[in-house]
């Protein structure tokens, strides 16, 4: 779906079917990190909604905004 939107990546790595089932594993964008306050984010595991997760990736920011 990120490819599919346009969606770049800031750092990390997107979902693939080349790794299986990634369902530990999370993707963020740039916001969200910096509102946690995470530092060098990619490998970092995070409890979301009672849940244990790697991040693996990290969008950037869109650049349009709707008013």
């Amino acid at each position: 779906m990120i490819e599919t939107l346009g969606i770049e990546m800031a750092a990390g790595q997107t979902f693939s079917r080349h790794f299986g089932a990634e369902t530990d594993k999370i993707i963020f964008n740039e916001a969200a990190i910096k509102a946690m306050g995470i530092t060098d984010p990619i490998g970092k595991i995070i409890d979301f909604r009672g849940k244990k997760f790697q991040i693996k990736g990290v969008t950037k920011l869109p650049f349009s905004v709707i008013a």
